[in-house]
């Protein structure tokens, strides 16, 4: 497998290396190579996943969110069904609040209380995974076992990391 570079809108490239077990990992980082040390905006991010995973439809899992703007702006950007599941009752009062405001709660994006080391989702089932901050306490396994064949996670801060993208294989 072949490295592929893909360009972000803030002149950052998107790198995809080969490893082990068919999941590709990525790094955000400068056109110069050097990590990318302020995040993108939810609109740039939004733009980011919805170009990698190449589908306009499907289900996308965002993790580790609590204001939840990306979350709506990917909800916004393509057909998906976005799925949120925060471990606190006040960010997911407070993520539900601001997603039916912008008339997308219940239809296009759905938010439960849960804990970040257990999706209550079943295996297989999505499309993508995003986690846009510190994605250290949600395991990889857990990731792995809701993304279905082929789909795509993007996880936050990790140690040497700033962005990953891990594809199912």
């Amino acid at each position: 497998m072949k490295s592929i570079l893909s360009r972000h809108s803030r002149g950052a490239v998107f790198k995809l290396l080969p490893c082990l077990g068919g999941v590709a990992v990525a790094a955000l980082v400068t056109a110069h190579g050097a990590p990318v040390s302020a995040a993108p905006s939810p609109g740039d991010m939004a733009a980011q996943v919805a170009r990698e995973v190449g589908s306009r439809r499907g289900v996308c899992v965002v993790l580790g969110e609590p204001r939840g703007a990306l979350a709506q702006e990917l909800a916004r950007r393509t057909e998906w069904l976005i799925y949120t599941q925060l471990p606190e009752a006040r960010e997911v009062a407070a993520a539900r609040r601001s997603a039916d405001t912008a008339g997308l709660y219940g239809s296009r994006l759905f938010i439960e209380q849960g804990p970040s080391d257990h999706l209550y989702l079943a295996d297989n089932l999505a499309d993508a995974v995003v986690v846009p901050g510190d994605a250290t306490g949600i395991p990889e396994s857990e990731v792995l076992r809701v993304l279905r064949p082929e789909g795509k996670a993007f996880l936050g801060k990790r140690p040497h990391t700033t962005l990953r993208l891990m594809k199912a294989g």
